[in-house]
Order: structure tokens, then C-alpha cells, then sequence
């Protein structure tokens, strides 16, 4: 995750720069809503917070908690040969 919370549309943007593909808010939405209900670990990896916006609109804010360490493997090939 780019910044220590972020939210539906900057994990939509940071995703789309990462895959290649146009990822949406309503795409990264059903994604983390999915992930919550499918794994029951998931509330102790990824934190949520209620954030409100400069022009009053609530958005859930995320990030990792501080008990987890992140690791973005990028080249899989560097670790297999």
C-alpha cells in the first residue's frame, strides 16, 4: 500500500499502475469486501477506519496492520533459479 491508509480510489489508481489494467473503485470494493467475508484472518491483517473527506463525504480508509510485515515479490524468477 502506497501511504499508511489508503482508500477505495487510491487502491483503484495504485492497482491499475501495478497490473497494467484499468482496476475501478467498484472493482476494489467487491475485492476487499470478498477477502473480509472468504478469510477469517483478514480484520488482523488489514485494519479499516472510517475517514471523512475535506468535503464531508465518508470513505473507509485501509491499511496493513502494524503487526505485518509486507513483502511485494516483483521477480519470482531471482528466487527460483
Amino acid at each position: 500500500m502506497p501511504s499508511p491508509t489508503s482508500t477505495y480510489p487510491a487502491l483503484a489508481e495504485r492497482l491499475t499502475e501495478l497490473s497494467g489494467q484499468a482496476i475501478t473503485y467498484d472493482h476494489v470494493r467487491q475485492l476487499l469486501r470478498r477477502l473480509r467475508s472468504d478469510l477469517f484472518f483478514f480484520q488482523d491483517i488489514i485494519q479499516t477506519t472510517p475517514l471523512r473527506m475535506n468535503d464531508g463525504t465518508r470513505l473507509n480508509g485501509f491499511s496493513v496492520a502494524d503487526s505485518v510485515k509486507v513483502t511485494v515479490l516483483c521477480r519470482a524468477d531471482h528466487l527460483l533459479n
